[in-house]
């Protein structure tokens, strides 16, 4: 028999849908790999555009996305000169800058939707109003963040954001007390005034208050994590990458090219004579010293490091980072432990000296301490020494460790980029299966709409508990008077002998 033609498989659910993104805060780390999602979106036949503010427009202009502006938010005025870190500082900017415009960019997200019709939205884990819109207005919608928040992936061992300590495995007792309950003590009572505030102008537009940052189901788009059971609304997609390098400037590229002289692109000058490139971004020359002293070497004036005119330096105020850690030159990256230069060092191969301040990033530096592939410096009582005998720690590698733990690390972190298309199907599982107030059926787990104790068959435990307590203490009720009987009748007897 001749073999019969098999028909091919082909897809036809699919329909052009209206895909929005949005950032309002951080940068190009935000909401990048949102846009590395939606490029393969936009390859499928759906609609992208991206919501954002003045100051983020250009963020899109690579990926060509359609951009609307809400307008100038408040972040840029008021972040700048607030140099300290930890629970207080998170507040300040979650109240005083993130929060603070609030009422205007709820009301200008209701007016883009009701005008463009989204079928699904992505926001930024900061973009309140974003997310407040999106479930007023029933549209399905997904939360892009770098680190798991959500309910929908409860871990008891699994320490808060803002601890040193990812997780409690090597916390002693006093240590756990101190993690899950005073610190968790201490967020609250500095979070809590903002969220009153932030209830407030929810209430002025006519939005329900929110007591935490889950009370909205989402999905996650994260990457660097602790591994724990994962729920169905938490889907792991990065690290994401973007796919095309930037390209480097002539002059920072002549100088990585440099043979024998590796560079090293840092944010913190390294203390021996080494090439150093140092993008200072909107770093102003009055916070640079008068001098800077290297070992070794005279005094070199800042004026002449920032005029690039000293033959070791290289000053820039934007630099293609994860083009030039995938340059062959690049022997170290010395970071603030941001989620985005972690992912990128991880993916190039690339050792990090890392000096965290708040947020994820002192979580972040654990972790990747704990891989082998970084050291940690403290960036409030740093010293030379310390920072010489890292660098030369972390380049000698003279047990050959470091290399081991890259090298595994590197394979991981390419690994894991493939998954940026299940962030795409993901996205589209959640349009084309949603139903009524944003919920994905197929998604949407049983325990959201149950009590607590239902949910978790804690009042089944107690009826059991509660039986078989009462049916040991009947028994014993039972074994006492038979036991009793016996005894009387025993008396009984005797008394009639």
């Amino acid at each position: 028999l001749l073999p019969q033609p098999v028909a091919a498989l082909y897809e036809d659910y699919r329909e052009p849908k209206n895909v929005v993104l949005s950032s309002l805060f951080g940068g190009i780390s935000h909401i990048k790999g949102a846009f590395e999602v939606a490029v393969i979106l936009r390859s499928r036949g759906h609609n992208i555009t991206y919501i954002t503010s003045d100051n983020q427009v250009k963020l899109a202009k690579p990926y060509a996305f359609p951009t609307i502006s809400i307008g100038l938010t408040s972040f840029e005025a008021d972040m700048r000169g607030k140099g300290t870190m930890g629970i207080s500082f998170f507040a300040y900017i979650k109240e005083k800058i993130i929060d603070a415009s609030y009422e205007h960019d709820y009301l200008r997200y209701k007016e883009i939707f009701a005008e463009i019709k989204p079928d699904i939205v992505v926001c930024d884990i900061f973009a309140t109003a974003c997310v407040d819109a999106s479930f007023m207005a029933g549209i399905p919608f997904a939360i892009l963040e770098m680190m798991i928040l959500s309910s929908d992936a409860p871990a008891p061992y699994i320490n808060s954001m803002l601890s040193t300590e990812p997780t409690s495995m090597h916390q002693t007792l006093l240590q756990r007390i101190d993690t899950n309950f005073i610190q968790i003590a201490k967020i609250l009572y500095c979070m809590y005034p903002g969220m009153v505030a932030l209830n407030k102008k929810r209430a002025r537009v006519g939005v329900p208050p929110v007591w935490g940052m889950d009370s909205r189901w989402r999905d996650s788009y994260i990457s660097i994590q602790t591994p724990r059971p994962l729920g169905p609304l938490v889907h792991v997609i990065g690290p994401v990458m973007a796919r095309r390098l930037r390209r480097i400037r002539t002059k920072c590229l002549a100088r990585l090219a440099l043979p024998q002289r590796p560079s090293h692109c840092a944010r913190l000058f390294a203390p021996s004579r080494r090439d150093l490139i140092w993008a200072i971004v909107q770093t102003q020359s009055t916070e640079f010293p008068a001098t800077i002293l290297v070992p070794n070497g005279d005094p070199i004036a800042a004026a002449s490091l920032t005029a690039n005119e000293h033959p070791d330096f290289h000053f820039t105020t934007w630099a293609p980072q994860f083009a030039v850690l995938n340059h062959t030159s690049t022997r170290l990256f010395i970071s603030h432990s941001g989620a985005e230069s972690a992912h990128e060092a991880l993916y190039t191969g690339t050792p990090l000296l890392l000096q965290p301040y708040f947020g994820d990033q002192p979580a972040n530096t654990a972790k990747l301490v704990s891989a082998g592939v970084a050291l940690r410096i403290n960036p409030h009582s740093l010293t030379v020494t310390e920072v010489a005998d890292s660098i030369r720690c972390l380049v000698e590698d003279a047990s050959g460790q470091f290399a081991v733990n890259i090298k595994r690390m590197k394979a991981l972190a390419q690994i894991g980029s493939h998954r940026v298309a299940r962030g795409a199907d993901v996205l589209e599982e959640v349009m084309f299966g949603s139903v009524n107030r944003n919920k994905s059926i197929h998604l949407y787990s049983p325990d959201k709409e149950m009590t607590w104790y239902k949910a978790g068959n804690y009042d089944l435990y107690f009826v059991v508990v509660v039986g078989l307590g009462g049916l040991v203490y009947g028994v014993g009720k039972v074994m006492m008077f038979a036991v009793k009987n016996v005894v009387n009748r025993g008396i009984v007897k005797v008394k009639q002998a």
